[in-house]
């Protein structure tokens, strides 16, 4: 696949910073152990952009964060921080793709729970407005598009 100059520098600049993403999983966390002790941990999420359009990334994780997201089941909100790299395929037509994965280094639950646990029902999210700012729990990013 040819890539010109812009390109390459564009997806160097990317892949050097740190972003932090929320979404919605859209699927059960895939883990994987392997013989060394490591484990790898891969979901998908969701980033809503507007009402209408949403951004999908993979999310892909080692060791501690690994273990973080090895939980996660389909349809929690999560923040997620860490690289994006940016992965060139042919797709099946010929033409190029473009995948975005993120090597994450934290992954968080937006609403605290734990991550085997049923979110909050709406009135526990409310009261929780009345809570100290570094309390309180953020508002669900995609409940109109997503379809989960």
């Amino acid at each position: 696949l040819r890539t010109t100059p812009m390109d390459d520098f564009l997806q160097a600049i990317i892949e050097s910073a740190e972003f932090s993403f929320t979404g919605r999983t859209g699927r059960d966390t895939e883990s994987k152990f392997f013989d060394n002790g490591k484990q790898k941990a891969k979901t998908s999420i969701a980033v809503q952009v507007s009402k209408e359009h949403a951004h999908w990334f993979t999310v892909e994780a080692w060791d501690d964060a690994a273990l973080q997201l090895a939980d996660v089941p389909k349809g929690k909100v999560i923040r997620v921080t860490g690289r994006v790299h940016v992965e060139r395929f042919q797709k099946r037509d010929g033409t190029e793709g473009i995948a975005y994965v993120i090597k994450a280094r934290t992954v968080e639950d937006v609403y605290g729970d734990a991550f085997g646990a049923p979110a909050a029902p709406a009135p526990a999210r409310r009261a929780a407005a009345s809570a100290p700012a570094w309390q309180t729990r953020q508002e669900d990013p995609g409940e109109d598009i997503l379809p989960f």
